[in-house]
């Protein structure tokens, strides 16, 4: 994702359950189903923390940051940062991988 270089940075991910109990069936097939209230931690991938989230509603989860916040003290157009959202759901563990870039 891209973020301007002024102001912060808002950062987000939408987390689905698929629902496969009509795959047999051409008129329902599989269907997304947002996963609410899960907790996710959002880390850099050099392991730095920057907060623990929950989903929505919607299955969203966002935070705002500011580019130092995320170790970018002088941010420019190309300055990335690399993430990992982390949760568990159902005993199974997941990492979802993002990097947010800069620009002008």
């Amino acid at each position: 994702m891209s973020q301007k270089v002024a102001g912060p940075v808002t950062l987000g991910v939408k987390i689905y359950e698929l629902d496969k109990s009509g795959i047999l069936d051409n008129k329902v097939g599989i269907d997304s189903i947002p996963v609410t209230s899960l907790s996710i931690r959002l880390t850099t991938r050099a392991g730095a923390a920057l907060g623990e989230l929950k989903t929505d509603g919607t299955g969203k989860a966002t935070i705002s940051k500011t580019w130092a916040e995320l170790g970018v003290t002088e941010p420019k157009a190309g300055s990335s940062v690399s993430l990992t959202w982390t949760g568990e759901y159902k005993g199974q563990a997941f990492s979802r991988l993002s990097r947010v870039q800069a620009i002008n």
